[in-house]
C-alpha cells in the first residue's frame, strides 16, 4: 500500500525574449518612443508659452481698466459736487425757494363739479 502520488516539479522560466525581438527591433521601438515623447514635450512647451502670453496680455488689460476706473471715479466725484449742481440748476432756470406756504382746504375734496 505504498501508493504515493508524486507530481512533476514545475519550472517557471520566462520565455526567451532575445529570440523573439532582435536588437534592431528594440532600437526602432526606442527611437519611436523617444520621438513620441519629444513631440509631447514640444506641444506642452507650446501650450505653456501660449498660456503665459494670454496671462500677460490679460494683466495689461486689467492694469488699463484699473487706471481707467480711477480716472472715471475722479471725474464722477468732480461732476457730482455741489458747485456743479448749482451751475446746472442755474442753466435750467431753477430758482431758490425762500418759504413755502400751504393752503388749508375746509373739506377733503379739492376739486368738485
Amino acid at each position: 500500500m505504498n501508493n504515493i502520488l508524486t507530481l512533476k516539479p514545475v519550472s517557471l522560466r520566462l520565455p526567451n525574449i532575445r529570440s523573439q525581438f532582435s536588437l534592431r527591433t528594440w532600437l526602432i521601438l526606442s527611437l519611436v518612443l523617444v520621438l513620441f515623447l519629444l513631440g509631447c514635450y514640444i506641444f506642452q512647451v507650446n501650450g505653456l508659452t501660449e498660456a503665459g502670453f494670454y496671462i500677460s496680455s490679460h494683466e495689461k488689460q486689467i492694469a488699463e481698466f484699473s487706471q481707467e476706473s480711477q480716472i472715471l471715479s475722479a471725474n464722477f466725484t468732480s461732476l457730482s459736487s455741489l458747485t456743479n449742481l448749482e451751475a446746472l440748476l442755474a442753466e435750467m432756470d431753477y430758482e431758490a425757494v425762500g418759504q413755502v406756504h400751504y393752503l388749508r382746504m375746509p373739506g377733503t375734496t379739492v376739486l368738485a363739479k
